[in-house]
């Protein structure tokens, strides 16, 4: 990499009262080739990734791009509190950090980048933005948002085990809680039936309209895995201008004994996808 520049970074809120959403924009060091829009990760994976997505920003900016790095309402220093934000609040902040980059770089073709459930969130966006995105890439894809929800309720489980000595309510007795009006926190945060609802309904087999653009997955291999997962094969049969890769990244989006800084396979996937959607 060439030898780095001193970024200018600003902070910025977009829109006001119950719209507020907070920003940081990070201008590319040389004349732009595209502007990155990120969707982060959901809840307690976002709050692990936060330094990842910073090293992302500034290396993009020196390879060449604008980012806007923002957090979705409910999460951060955006508006509302957790419990009061869905998906589709999440959907509709990324639609106006679009938005808001064609305002600022109006010249700049823009890309989505999703991280796990962000992806979902960035794919989604991308379908109701039309041409006003280029492409998206996605890191850690999650396929079936019902899974990912039964994922997060596993924690809860845990807490159950370390609180009580024993588990009292499992993943079925936690959704109907759920969906009987109770608010079921997971490390920290309050899962509400709007919320169960918007995670369980985003199933990309069950979405064909979903990912028709250029677009590039990045799986984490599971095991032995050397070759992109069967239900990832399955969407870009019917996909033609999807891009698979695989990288073994570190899970920096879950809490490690380790400090992770940047996502260098990520990250060098990305930009390589990038340069050849700009060519």
């Amino acid at each position: 990499m060439n030898a780095v520049r001193s970024l200018v970074e600003e902070p910025v809120f977009l829109g006001s009262g119950d719209e507020r959403l907070f920003a940081f924009l990070h201008p590319a060091a040389q004349s732009a080739r595209a502007t990155i829009v990120m969707c982060h990760a959901f809840a307690e994976e976002k709050l692990w990734s936060h330094r990842v997505y910073v090293t992302f920003a500034r290396e993009a900016a020196q390879a060449g791009y604008n980012v806007l790095r923002f957090d979705m309402r409910g999460e951060g220093d955006s508006a509302l509190d957790f419990e009061q934000s869905s998906i589709e609040t999440r959907i509709e902040d990324t639609l106006r950090a679009i938005t808001a980059a064609h305002e600022r770089w109006w010249d700049r073709d823009v890309v989505l980048l999703g991280h796990r459930l962000g992806g979902s969130i960035a794919a989604v966006a991308q379908t109701r933005a039309a041409s006003s995105v280029r492409g998206v890439a996605i890191w850690d894809p999650i396929l079936d948002g019902e899974d990912y929800f039964g994922q997060l309720l596993r924690s809860n489980m845990t807490t159950q085990m370390a609180t009580q000595g024993k588990v009292t309510r499992m993943r079925d007795a936690l959704v109907k809680a759920i969906l009987d009006g109770e608010t079921v926190v997971v490390d920290g945060y309050g899962l509400t039936a709007d919320m169960y609802r918007g995670i369980a309904a985003l199933r990309w087999a069950q979405q064909p309209e979903l990912l028709q653009g250029p677009a590039l997955l990045i799986e984490v291999p599971k095991g032995e895995q050397t070759a992109p997962s069967q239900p990832l094969m399955e969407l870009a049969s019917t996909r033609p201008q999807l891009q698979l890769a695989l990288e073994s990244e570190p899970p920096f989006w879950r809490e490690t004994k380790q400090f992770h800084k940047r996502a260098g396979g990520f990250t060098a996937d990305t930009l390589e996808w990038l340069n050849g959607l700009m060519t």
